[in-house]
């Protein structure tokens, strides 16, 4: 499934997934965060509230 998404929303996928087993050693949510740049980043946070109705934040949190 990773192939046929869009860059931005694989990183909205993996974002999700790495919060349902959030522990101090899932790095994911970081490596999305530091890597893209501000408009990749912005555009997998919309990709993330378009898919999961929810935005990262509030899940994250």
């Amino acid at each position: 499934m990773l192939w046929t998404l869009e860059p931005a929303e694989k990183d909205a996928y993996l974002a999700k997934e790495s919060t349902k087993m959030f522990t101090k050693d899932n790095w994911v949510l970081v490596e999305i965060a530091c890597t893209r740049s501000s408009l990749e980043f912005f555009r997998a946070k919309q990709a993330y509230q378009v898919r999961y109705k929810t935005s990262i934040e509030e899940d994250v949190a």
